[in-house]
């Protein structure tokens, strides 16, 4: 992405004389980052996930595409009636941030969202005594 940033006028330059004084800037940051740390944002909630004693795959080994009982085997597929759930607080995590950060970047608030809805994975799945 290229920014264009002006700068204010030169000694024996008119302030109007604009044209001369653009200088390009090239934003260095690659594209994917983003998906890189959303990804990392996954990957801690995992390790988290499998270090508190959760079962990788439900103990019946395998897994579905979509699991539609209730039961010991939630969470433990590729989707079942809680992944609408993440789904919305995803979505709602955005808005906020969307509300609030008005300044940052839509990457920026994504991976805030992505992280926010991993941090309540970890604290909703996580054994309290």
């Amino acid at each position: 992405m290229t920014h264009i940033v002006q700068h204010g006028p030169q000694p024996g330059q008119k302030a109007c004389d604009t044209e001369s004084n653009r200088v390009a800037r090239f934003d260095i940051r690659p594209p994917a980052t983003p998906l890189v740390t959303g990804s990392g944002n996954i990957i801690v909630a995992a390790t988290f996930e499998l270090a508190t004693g959760r079962n990788a795959i439900c103990a019946c080994d395998y897994v579905e595409l979509w699991h539609s009982r209730l039961g010991s085997g939630n969470s433990q597929h590729i989707a079942d009636w809680y992944t609408l759930s993440h789904i919305i607080h995803s979505f709602a995590f955005y808005g906020l941030g969307w509300l609030v950060l008005q300044s940052r970047t839509s990457r920026e608030r994504l991976v805030l969202a992505v992280a926010i809805e991993a941090a309540w994975e970890m604290l909703e799945n996580s054994r309290s005594s």
